[in-house]
């Protein structure tokens, strides 16, 4: 990366008078509350600086409006807040100098408080102070692909390649600010809602007092990163100390407000900026070196077709999104295809050090049956832990995947999944998620009919269906795949015996999907705003028997398959048959072999209209799978055999529950 900053300043000065398109941090989620242009945000340990400095009168807070739910009205203003507390960016103050930027006349344009109004070259640039979003522009807008100010006033005022010279990306090129999980770093809360009465109005209005600005820049100051957490005394005392600043860039800005006229007029008797801020003590900066012709490159002029950098975080069509079950049999495949159709992806696991997450994914550790308890296990510093409704609020997700299940670990796994249900809706509901896509299971009998594991997935859907965003339900019989629980009975089956007695419900009819498919229906649905508070059948192309797919899975491994049904095999012989034959844990096998009466047909297949997937027979998606797993299943032959597929872990992809993966819905739904 290469700019030629000599004479220009674009990027610390509001030009807008001066040709600029007004519509830089004026679109996108939040809308700026100030009409500051280009406002660089400082992190907590950067303003911390500035006040230790005695600098603290010219930082400025900047709040945002919103009509989403996550707001605080304050002055008549909804604004932008988590739990009603307002959330703000602290950034240098602008003020009105006189400049000859892009070799015109001098005029009155608001500009950087250190910006040196002869020279065009910033006053601390090589100092402490100097900001780290100032040094490393235009590098995260290269990096996304985004406009950058340098080739806004090239396509004004000069040519391509004329401010960019080398557009490629710094290697070294740190996290950039407005990153998600910058709460407490570079995002802030204002503790105490109360006390901004007449405040936000006055800053709205361009007419904040030092005791405005004071309260924002104490609470940022005295921020723990990763956190809500503001701590008291030492917000008291960077009150005091922004208060008490007297900086000579706070009196050289009273004085260039009292002379400047409107902006973009010109400064034909402006004060000399030698008398207005050296002599207050502004450190000199020296005429840029003659650099001869600036280089120039091949870019076209137009604007990139990238993301702008606009607001509190990068306007692009992806969202962000809670996977919960993450580290699961559908999960840990839904993940890596959230990022790569443009997502940003959360992670709520139960132990982040088992979970090697993909680049980018930022990591939650917790239990849905403990919301309160949850901390975030990637980024800087250590975190306090916080209910999750405040991680949901504070990482700014906009929906959540619900895949999690407790089938296998306890009796009563009905309870638990009860509890994490509502634990969730309740922590979605308090984030202001937007939308909450639910993965169960097909089957249309009568409730009471249903087996305890069915009625659990059905209470399930209900107590999320009853939260405050909308909710999409996917319905799935068998999801065929290495590491789907029901899957791996039907390949162990099959693998190890040669001949079955069988119970009747292998005439039970199901609709199998590929586990590809169901992804692919996850990922689909996000980006399809119409299925929002739908529930939609999903399922493969073939509807068979239990008896036709182990037939079929049989031949798959090289053998074939003679069935002996018995009709008078009870459930509770047939879930005994079954942990005979296979390493399933008895705790999955009883719930799955239970529900497998029920017949899991899709009945309406309504979600092809909105999500086209060009579905996997079961053949293909039989030897997909089979390709994939782990010498899963036994050669056919005696039906004796080591274990096959591992344990329940393996086959879930749990953790030490599946609580934090999920078990597969299918027949179980």
């Amino acid at each position: 990366m290469e700019v030629n900053c000599e004479g220009c300043a674009g990027c610390c000065i509001d030009w807008r008078p001066l040709g600029a398109p007004d519509d830089r941090e004026r679109e996108g989620r939040y809308r700026a509350l100030d009409d500051t242009y280009h406002m660089v945000p400082l992190s907590r340990d950067e303003i911390r600086g500035f006040l230790a400095d005695g600098l603290g009168d010219v930082l400025v807070p900047r709040l945002f409006a919103t009509d989403g739910p996550r707001h605080a009205e304050v002055d008549g203003h909804r604004v932008a807040a988590i739990d009603g507390r307002p959330a703000f960016l602290v950034g240098l103050r602008k003020s009105p100098k006189p400049v000859a930027p892009f070799g015109g006349e001098r005029v009155w344009l608001d500009a950087c408080a250190f910006l040196d109004p002869d020279t065009l070259r910033c006053r601390i640039h090589d100092t402490e102070r100097y900001p780290e979003r100032c040094r490393t522009y235009p590098g995260h807008n290269l990096a996304l692909d985004a406009d950058t100010e340098c080739e806004r006033v090239e396509r004004v005022h000069g040519a391509p390649g004329e401010r960019l010279r080398d557009d490629a990306v710094p290697a070294d090129l740190p996290p950039p600010p407005l990153r998600p999980g910058a709460l407490g770093s570079t995002v802030f809360l204002h503790p105490d809602p109360a006390a901004l009465d007449g405040a936000v109005g006055r800053l709205v209005d361009g007419a904040a007092t030092p005791e405005d600005r004071a309260t924002f820049v104490a609470a940022a100051a005295a921020s723990a990163p990763g956190t809500v957490d503001v701590n008291r005394d030492r917000f008291e005392r960077e009150r005091e100390r922004a208060l008490a600043a007297d900086s000579w860039a706070g009196a050289a800005d009273g004085e260039w407000r009292s002379a400047a006229g409107e902006p973009g007029s010109a400064a034909v008797d402006a004060p000399a900026p030698a008398a207005v801020e050296e002599a207050r003590g502004a450190p000199p900066t020296d005429a840029w070196d003659d650099g001869g012709e600036p280089a120039r490159s091949d870019r076209p002029g137009p604007p990139r077709t990238g993301p702008r950098v606009i607001g509190a975080r990068v306007d692009v069509d992806g969202m962000r999104v809670l996977v919960t079950g993450a580290t699961g049999f559908v999960g840990s495949r839904l993940v890596p295809a959230l990022l790569a159709a443009g997502h940003e992806v959360v992670a709520l696991v139960r132990d982040a050090d088992r979970y090697d997450a993909p680049d980018g994914v930022r990591v939650l550790e917790g239990d849905l049956l403990a919301p309160d308890d949850v901390r975030l296990a990637t980024g800087p510093g250590e975190t306090s832990t916080q209910p999750l409704g405040r991680w949901l609020a504070a990482l700014d997700c906009d929906a959540a995947y619900y895949l999690v299940h407790s089938m296998g670990e306890g009796d009563d796994f009905a309870e638990a999944d009860r509890r994490a249900a509502t634990a969730f809706a309740d922590a979605a509901g308090a984030g202001g998620l937007d939308r909450v896509v639910y993965l169960g299971g097909l089957g249309d009998e009568e409730e009471e009919r249903l087996s305890e594991h069915l009625r659990s997935r059905r209470e399930v859907a209900r107590i999320l269906g009853e939260g405050e965003y909308d909710l999409t339900t996917l319905r799935a019989a068998v999801i065929v795949g290495d590491g789907s629980a029901s899957f791996d009975i039907v390949r162990q089956l099959a693998g190890r015996l040669p001949v079955m007695v069988t119970p009747r419900w292998v005439r039970t009819e199901c609709q199998p999907i590929f586990v590809d498919d169901v992804v692919a229906y996850l990922v689909g649905v996000l980006d399809a705003p119409e299925t929002a508070g739908g529930t939609y059948d999903i399922g493969g192309p073939d509807v068979l028997t239990y008896e036709e797919m182990l037939r079929r899975t049989r031949r798959a491994l090289g053998g074939r398959l003679y069935v002996i049904p018995v009709p008078v095999l009870t459930p509770r012989l047939s879930s005994g048959w079954v942990r005979l034959v296979t390493d399933v844990p008895d705790g999955v096998v009883d719930p799955l072999v239970d529900g497998l009466r029920t017949p899991v047909v899709v009945g309406d297949d309504a979600i092809r209209e909105h999500v086209p997937v060009e579905l996997t027979p079961f053949d293909e998606a039989l030897r997909r799978a089979l390709e994939r797993g782990d010498d899963s299943s036994d050669p056919p032959g005696d039906g004796r055999s080591d274990p096959g597929s591992g344990s329940a872990d393996d086959a879930d992809g749990a953790d030490d529950a599946d609580r934090d993966s999920e078990a597969e819905p299918g027949v179980s739904a």
